[in-house]
């Protein structure tokens, strides 16, 4: 029971700081909250798409969950047996259901919340290459997210790192020793999965030639 109060008080502590806000983004692989303000006296409906929302930026550009809170009242409701919610990959509808009885309170704004989708993250290639005297190991690769780094596989040390889905790396390295590429979205742990690459040591023959001096051994 305490928890639900708990979550029900963070949840309109939420919805409250954002009750004054047009559009706001939120953290995670991508979202936002956005309010539906000044509903008219009489006004039951409202619909949009989500591309008429300017904080609405998602990686996929698919939505993976919506929600909406409804200020009716002294009250902020979900959906309920007054109100109404619905949302797809076009947009959402919220609306005032009726007749009931008692009759349902006019809506004075809506809250539509909505999580975006988000993308696999994943090292697709890397090609890498070592100087076999200096030990040096240049690199590059690609893959989904927004950070690289390359790390020694046993020890998890990073070699090296940067941003973006391109990878170009340098790093001293070593023979015998496994190192991987790895990407990561600012939600999501860092890939384990491929872009291992290790250095095997080249071994050249010695040839021992008898050189013929034309003396007496």
């Amino acid at each position: 029971m305490r928890s639900r109060l708990i979550t029900l008080l963070v949840l309109l502590i939420t919805v409250s700081l954002l009750a004054n806000v047009e559009a706001a983004p939120l953290e995670g692989c991508g979202g936002g909250a956005y309010k539906l303000d000044n509903w008219t006296e009489g006004e039951t409906e409202r619909s949009m798409n989500w591309s008429e929302i300017k904080w609405f930026i998602c990686p996929t550009s698919e939505v993976e969950k919506a929600s909406a809170f409804i200020k009716a009242g002294d009250d902020i409701h979900t959906p309920n047996g007054c109100y109404g919610f619905e949302w797809d990959q076009s947009g959402f509808r919220v609306w005032e259901k009726g007749p009931t009885n008692p009759p349902c309170e006019d809506i004075s704004y809506v809250i539509v919340m909505w999580e975006c989708k988000c993308p696999a993250t994943v090292c697709t290639e890397t090609n890498a290459f070592i100087d076999h005297l200096t030990k040096v190991v240049t690199g590059n690769g690609s893959g989904q997210g927004d950070e690289w780094r390359v790390v020694k596989t046993s020890t998890n040390e990073v070699m090296d790192n940067g941003n973006g889905q391109t990878a170009n790396y340098e790093l001293v390295g070593d023979y015998d020793t496994e190192y991987q590429l790895q990407f990561k979205f600012f939600y999501s742990d860092w890939t384990t999965e491929g872009c291992k690459f290790s250095f095997n040591v080249i071994w050249l023959p010695i040839i021992k030639a008898r050189v013929q001096t034309g003396l007496t051994p």
